[in-house]
């Protein structure tokens, strides 16, 4: 045992690596990660500190200055109302003391013009210099509730107060009457949404509302808060830009979020400073977005038992991030430190590689040693690997192989002997696996062989003879089936039942290869068999009929997609049935090619009972029908792209609009741009596409039918 080959390298290996590698390279990473996770939790947590700290000394001057800003406002309206009041009332004293009569004695009449001088004072005095420019007022009718004058041109003369909401979308005019209003007034904060305004339904005014001469009159002092909290939100911008801006380490970087999920921050907002964070950020911007809903979750969980503040997520590139979410409550902001974890461990891969250097020299250092002990049984494996050698140029098909096994050590009682006996067996086994390979080979050839000749058959049994003159000339066809193997399981055929009337069929069975080929025969012999024993040309019928024969003795439950139409030549008038197939696309003499996607009923073979139902379309002199199966529109390229149904609709349309482009031009330029779309990947699925075009002669008689069929 000591003298074994295989002993003696693990004696040396197993020591050097066990006693170094293990355990330096274990107790190593287990440290240096732990201590620089501690160092950068303390970071990332003095960071949310900092931002915690700068954040509540901003809302409270905020808050200090809405405050502020509201009770200026309040007293400057307040002034203005009772300035107005005051006007009034000094305008009904003078027609007193004019006319020497008391208040009710006073002439209704005269005491109207007064109502009418005083509105018109008002206005000038609102409008001159004197005013405050940042209070706008108006004149409500008590009684009524319409706005008699206003300041504002959004609020337009004739606005009545229930167009006046409150914040919870009520409207102010209950609120505003003579028995709720109290004489010295009263604030409200409201927004309104006429019809003819241009003001959005938030935009917010604080108004003070004060009623004059017994509630006839409400005149409202009020200003637009909206543009008062500019300022407010202009400070909030710029901490914002501040707080964002902040990068932790070489690559990470903030994210700010509210609770409606829109992201208010982020790295560096492309400026100049856009660095791998900013790249980061943009790169994986989705995934930001699509995990806010985790990061709130574990935000607001923090401090629950079991649960932390930090996300681990991944990018489709495989870059692994790790992101602490805090939610900061004066704002109802989160804020998110994302850190690449690359970063994290980019210490701890220092420090290994470094371990791994002196690792790597004490390994070095034995493998020497380990040389010199090996270099005394070198001759029996320089002897083993010239027979290696020959094994390339050796003919395995004879009878002699001495060549080979001829002076093996096979006699050492060692790994050396084990060995030389392994390798004597492992040429015996080739020579017998070569015999049993010509042998598959020439099975494999002869079954290759009857795959062409099957082949041959099925595009053979398929009609290529594509036109009907001198008997039809109304008709343009021409079709073409390409299989993904040898054989598949596509099929298209096309046959005359009488005289004037037309069967084409295009079908896809499920599958490829030899099934689907056997399948794709098989029910493409009973439609012709069904369709000629018909006495009344129904494609729904004959689907219906197909759909119940192939479902028997189908335990597989193998289906196929299935379109078949019945064009008479004379009128153009088709009838068809769609059982789960690709849908046609009809094209009019007037009108853009487009596809009909009405279906008879579903996939044909598996569900019995089926009841399947005809669809009819007239077609135009020069109208056509283009057909194909699945492997057109689900043809793939290199980049996973399917060619697509929208894109087999342009081709062909633009096929159609160059000039008179023919059935057989069309179906090989269809053809020739799904092989440009895959490239070099190979084809996944059968491939079959027919088209027909109706080019009457018409005559009376022929008109007289047409017409009487689509009547």
């Amino acid at each position: 045992m000591f003298k074994s080959f295989r002993f003696q390298i693990l004696v040396v290996f197993t020591l050097v690596m066990l006693v170094t590698a293990g355990g330096v390279s274990y107790f190593t990473k287990r440290d240096v990660s732990q201590a620089i996770h501690n160092v950068q939790d303390r970071a990332i947590q003095n960071l949310f500190n900092i931002i915690d700290r700068n954040i509540g000394d901003e809302y409270n001057r905020l808050i200090a200055y809405k405050a502020e800003t509201i009770r200026e406002l309040k007293n400057n309206l307040r002034s203005q109302a009772s300035l107005s009041k005051t006007l009034y009332l000094a305008s009904l004293k003078n027609i007193h003391i004019i006319t020497g009569q008391k208040e009710a004695d006073v002439d209704k009449k005269l005491i109207g013009q007064i109502d009418v001088q005083w509105r018109y004072i008002l206005t000038d005095w609102f409008a001159s210099d004197l005013r405050s420019k940042e209070v706008e007022w108006m004149i409500i009718d008590g009684v009524g509730g319409d706005v008699l004058l206003s300041s504002k041109k959004v609020v337009k003369n004739g606005t009545n107060i229930n167009a006046f909401l409150d914040l919870n979308h009520r409207s102010l005019a209950r609120k505003l009457t003579t028995s709720n209003l109290s004489l010295s007034g009263e604030f409200a904060v409201f927004h309104f949404q006429p019809e003819d305004s241009e003001l959005v339904e938030e935009h917010r005014f604080l108004g003070y509302f004060m009623p004059i001469k017994n509630g006839e009159f409400i005149i409202c002092a009020f200003s637009d808060l909206e543009s008062r909290f500019a300022e407010e939100q202009q400070k909030i911008s710029q901490m914002l830009s501040v707080i964002d801006d902040k990068q932790v380490g070489t690559s990470g970087f903030l994210i700010i979020f509210n609770k409606e999920r829109e992201i208010l921050g982020y790295p560096h907002k492309g400026d100049h400073k856009g660095d791998k964070a900013f790249y980061l950020y943009k790169e994986n911007q989705y995934l930001w977005e699509r995990n806010i809903d985790r990061f709130i979750e574990r935000a607001e969980n923090r401090g629950r038992q079991g649960t932390s503040n930090i996300v681990n997520i991944s990018s489709s590139a495989g870059v692994q991030f790790e992101v602490t979410v805090r939610y900061f409550e004066g704002f109802d902001w989160y804020i998110a430190i994302v850190l690449p974890k690359d970063e994290l461990r980019a210490p701890v891969n220092r420090v290994l590689r470094r371990q791994f250097g002196l690792i790597a020299g004490i390994f070095l250092l034995n493998l020497a040693v380990c040389i010199f002990l090996i270099t005394k049984l070198t001759n029996p494996l320089e002897l083993l690997a010239r027979k290696i050698k020959l094994i390339t140029s050796h003919d395995f098909t004879g009878a002699d192989h001495s060549e080979l096994t001829d002076n093996l050590p096979v006699t050492d009682h060692n790994e050396i002997g084990k060995l030389a006996e392994t390798f004597r067996f492992m040429v015996n086994r080739l020579a017998e696996n070569i015999q049993q390979l010509l042998v598959t080979t020439a099975a494999n050839e002869r079954m290759e062989s009857e795959l062409n000749v099957a082949r041959e058959i099925q595009l053979g049994s398929l009609p290529t003879c594509f036109t009907f003159e001198p008997e039809c000339k109304e008709i343009e066809i021409y079709a073409d089936l390409i299989p993904a193997r040898e054989v598949g399981g596509d099929l298209y055929d096309f046959y005359f039942l009488d005289e004037e009337h037309l069967c084409i069929t295009v079908g896809d069975v499920a599958g490829k290869g030899v099934p689907a080929a056997l399948f794709m025969v098989t029910a493409k012999k009973l439609i012709k068999n069904i369709a000629s024993s018909q006495k009344a040309f129904s494609p729904a019928d004959i689907m219906t009929q197909l759909n119940g024969m192939l479902y028997q003795d189908n335990p597989n439950a193998t289906f196929v997609t299935l379109f078949i139409g019945i064009l008479h030549v004379k009128t153009g008038m088709i009838c068809y049935a769609n059982g789960g197939h690709v849908p046609p696309i009809f094209t009019e003499s007037d009108s853009p090619p487009s596809f009909h996607k009405q279906l008879s009923g579903p996939i044909v073979g598996v569900i019995p009972g089926l009841v399947y139902k005809d669809i009819s379309m007239q077609l135009k002199p020069g109208g056509s029908i283009f057909l194909c199966t699945d492997g057109v529109t689900e043809a793939m390229n290199a980049e996973d792209q399917l060619f697509g149904d929208a894109r087999l609709l342009e081709e062909f349309t633009r096929m159609q609009d160059t000039q008179e482009t023919s059935c057989k031009e069309t179906v090989e330029g269809i053809l020739h741009e799904v092989r440009a779309h895959a490239g070099q990947t190979l084809q996944s699925d059968d491939i079959a596409v027919m088209m027909v075009r109706w080019n009457p002669q018409l005559d009376e008689k022929n008109e007289e039918a047409r017409d009487e069929a689509v009547s």
